[in-house]
């Protein structure tokens, strides 16, 4: 009987061990499916879990946290809003509804309590990638989610007499696919997403209806609806910035709408600014651009008499152009008719040619009426005085800081202008420096001259004569001979153009 009665608690107790070593095991197991980490660039997060009818569940607050989505939480439901789209979770249904889907999952999702939800780890991989733009990455322990970098594309649309041309330039270099699809073109930006800043102008309608982004997709693509007189399109691939443009013509034959254009400049054919009008190995031998502001819908300053600044400017720079072209230099327009171009295609001008110096010619106006006489103005970067270069031919620079390496040669060519111009209103102005977006980009000695003020009577009276425009002409060029035949410019010549020329103070033009 006592052995009898040994064998039961002996048999009792193997059974526990056994049992313990089950259990400790299952809870070792256990364990280790609850670890589950997510990380995201160089955060990581321990996901919380739960188990529930014996399953295990993620908390979804730890992961729209560490990806940085938003939510709403409603009605048993919990909203998650990505990038590409929105995610909706009911309580206790294994279903997620994906626009006008839904996906089951392996099991119910939990709402634990306000914002507290809980999922399957098959939501993080069958659901959660369709509302983030990037790859889910499978990794020791977890998951790694590598997103895509923002890629800002700007749009600008120039409407020209016969055509229209869009630009796409993008912040980042990668592939683009253009394609016309019936009653529209489609421009698709690979590799990033796309973060659009789309113009405030819209483009002539009777060729282009409208111009849209649409944000579905891997990365988000734009739209070029067709108006109903659209013709034919062209695609260009420029650089010094990489960027795309598309125009967009009428038919063969076609007329054109009428729009009011400048008065014509004797001698001179009304072309539209020309990135390849010479071969690439001259450019920047001699080069200077010549930037006559404004132009198209923007009229800039304007008087009673008809007087328009963008007419002015343009005829200035016509003459400033004549008189260089007398020296060894080749001066570069960036517009030669009536037509709007944004801040970012005029320095794009320049930079495209490799000038040695741009001139952005202005005729303003002023709240006070009593200012007069010619102003210059030069970049300046409130962040940093510093001046930055390549370290190397080879290292680029990011586009506002073009300007950056050119700072001083850019205030003493405004010096010289000023002076010159001080001379000939008889005026103490001084060279101005403030925030430009059209001078920032520009990777040579770069200026904006005001060359009078349209609200001051005398001036008015002075800038509408032909041969008040002929002083103003003759003195800028001047001021920028000075400038190239200076060491002060040597960097931003082209070593082997050895050809240096000045204008004499009765303004004879010699070379040297």
């Amino acid at each position: 009987m006592r052995a009898a009665r040994l064998v039961l608690p002996l048999f009792v107790l193997v059974a526990f061990l056994v049992g313990w070593q089950a259990a400790v095991g299952s809870v070792t197991t256990l364990a280790a499916q609850r670890s589950l980490d997510f990380r995201v660039g160089a955060r990581t997060k321990s996901l919380r879990s739960q188990e529930r009818n014996e399953k295990i569940l993620y908390s979804v607050k730890d992961l729209v946290t560490v990806l940085g989505l938003q939510t709403r939480d409603e009605a048993g439901r919990l909203t998650i809003e990505g990038p590409a789209g929105k995610l909706e979770l009911m309580d206790n249904r294994p279903l997620v509804r994906f626009r006008q889907e839904y996906v089951l999952i392996s099991s119910p999702c939990w709402r634990k309590g306000q914002l507290d939800w809980y999922a399957p780890e098959d939501f993080i991989v069958k659901v959660l990638p369709n509302i983030l733009m990037g790859k889910l990455v499978r990794m020791r322990g977890g998951y790694r989610f590598d997103g895509l970098a923002v890629n800002r594309v700007q749009v600008e649309v120039v409407n020209h007499p016969d055509h229209v041309t869009i630009t796409f330039l993008p912040s980042r270099a990668g592939s683009i696919r253009v394609r016309e699809q019936g009653a529209q073109v489609e421009v698709e930006l690979g590799e990033y997403l796309i973060r659009p800043d789309l113009p405030h102008n819209q483009p002539q309608t009777n060729w282009v209806s409208s111009l849209e982004f649409d944000p579905q997709g891997p990365y988000g693509l734009f739209r070029i609806h067709k108006g109903r007189s659209f013709g034919f399109m062209r695609q260009r691939e420029l650089t010094r910035p990489d960027r795309t443009v598309i125009e967009i013509y009428p038919p063969m034959g076609a007329e054109t709408p009428k729009t009011p254009t400048s008065p014509p400049i004797p001698g001179k054919a009304a072309l539209e600014p020309d990135f390849t009008d010479f071969d690439p190995q001259d450019r920047g031998v001699g080069v200077i651009t010549l930037d006559p502001g404004h132009g198209g819908e923007d009229s800039g300053a304007k008087w009673a008499e008809g007087i328009l600044e963008k007419n002015l400017v343009l005829q200035l720079a016509s003459q400033v152009e004549d008189h260089l072209k007398e020296g060894p230099h080749r001066p570069r327009l960036t517009r030669t008719q009536d037509i709007a171009l944004s801040p970012t295609q005029r320095s794009a001008f320049a930079n495209y040619h490799r000038c040695q110096a741009f001139i952005s010619l202005h005729a303003g106006g002023a709240p006070d009426q009593s200012s007069h006489g010619g102003v210059v103005y030069v970049h300046d970067y409130l962040d940093s005085d510093a001046i930055s270069e390549p370290k190397s031919e080879t290292e680029l620079i990011s586009w506002e800081d073009g300007q950056r390496a050119h700072q001083s040669e850019s205030l003493s060519l405004a010096k010289l202008i000023q002076a010159e111009l001080n001379q000939l209103y008889k005026t103490q102005n001084s060279v101005v420096k403030v925030p430009l977006t059209v001078l920032a980009p520009v990777a040579a000695p770069a200026v904006l001259v005001e060359v009078g003020f349209l609200t001051h009577e005398g001036d008015r009276e002075r800038l509408r004569s032909i041969e008040f425009q002929e002083e103003l002409a003759v003195a800028i060029t001047r001021a920028l001979g000075t400038f190239l035949q200076s060491d002060i410019a040597a960097r931003s010549r082209n070593p082997d153009d050895r050809l240096a020329w000045v204008f004499t103070t009765s303004g004879d033009r010699r070379a040297r």
